[in-house]
């Protein structure tokens, strides 16, 4: 149910996934105890009650056996027992007509022995994504869309995270374009387009004259504090630079940014509520109150519907 598609049912089509309410930020050995989320994607570790994020990876392989196959591999009747043995059936409908990596990705990813299951880099790295990986041409990439990057990361970070929220919720059609450039530009496919990846797209195009200077111009991102440091480009961020900016929002969608972040419904924006949302990271107290501060007409220490937009 978590699983969206967008864009029609050719090879255009964009898959979503949904509901992230459970996702959270943690460190790479990070232990946790407590069961959530669906009983039929739980792994073993899970079950015991001792698991880190290497959890995830069960869960995609069992997201790729339904996509498939068109069912689970386990049920949740008795606490998953099946996931404990880790028992997986391919010898009927429709696994036969299936590709031998296709099951073979399965199975690396529902695998009992953590030593064993891979990572999600190596797991992207698998050959039946391989195979089946969307061979484009590169996108073109134009000189406003480099200024339009630059431009974004001179935004204040709540400006860039209400542009964000406001990229979220335009149609695949005004995302289209954003979306297949970052495509091409993401070489290694995680998700963020680094400065060496971009600095190897301007290096066999006509931007290729463009300084180091002007490229490391690009990835700075600087604090309310003024301290600066160069980072990569999320896919959001990307779009959000690329492709909101070209876009006239009316009232409408700028009152549905600023109540994803009006959390109490009060018809105000407190810099509680900053630091209880998602959409700027994790920021210091301080750099969220100088970030209400910039944007405060009126002074009274939080921002109305007029100040946000």
């Amino acid at each position: 149910d978590n699983c969206l598609l967008s864009g029609g049912r050719d090879h255009r089509a964009c898959v979503k996934l949904c509901d992230f309410g459970l996702s959270r930020l943690c460190r790479p050995r990070e232990v946790f105890t407590a069961r959530v989320g669906t009983p039929t994607h739980w792994a073993p570790e899970v079950l015991d009650r001792r698991y880190t994020k290497h959890c995830d990876l069960w869960a995609c392989g069992v997201v790729l056996y339904h996509l498939l196959s068109g069912e689970l591999p386990f049920s949740d009747d008795n606490d998953c027992w099946e996931a404990r043995q880790g028992k997986l059936l391919f010898d009927r409908e429709p696994w036969p007509d299936h590709s031998r990596l296709a099951e073979q990705l399965v199975r690396q990813l529902i695998e009992r022995d953590l030593d064993v299951r891979p990572s999600a880099a190596a797991a992207l790295r698998d050959g039946w994504f391989q195979v089946l990986a969307w061979r484009r041409e590169d996108a073109p990439l134009k000189k406003e869309q480099l200024r339009s990057l630059q431009n974004f990361r001179s935004l204040t970070k709540l400006t860039r995270a209400a542009l964000t929220s406001l990229t979220s919720m335009l149609g695949e059609g005004s995302l289209h374009a954003s979306r297949c450039l970052f495509a091409s530009l993401d070489k290694n496919g995680d998700g963020l387009l680094s400065e060496a990846e971009l600095s190897s797209r301007l290096a066999k195009s006509r931007q290729s004259q463009l300084s180091a200077g002007s490229v490391e111009s690009i990835f700075q991102d600087r604090d309310a504090e003024g301290s600066s440091s160069r980072q990569p480009f999320t896919y959001t961020e990307f779009l959000a630079a690329t492709a909101a900016r070209r876009h006239c929002f009316d009232d409408a969608l700028c009152l549905a940014a600023f109540q994803a972040f009006d959390l109490n419904g009060d018809e105000l924006i407190s810099v509680e509520e900053l630091a209880c949302t998602k959409a700027l990271g994790h920021l210091p107290s301080s750099e969220l109150r100088q970030l209400v501060q910039d944007a405060d007409l009126n002074g009274d220490g939080s921002l109305d519907f007029g100040e946000f937009v």
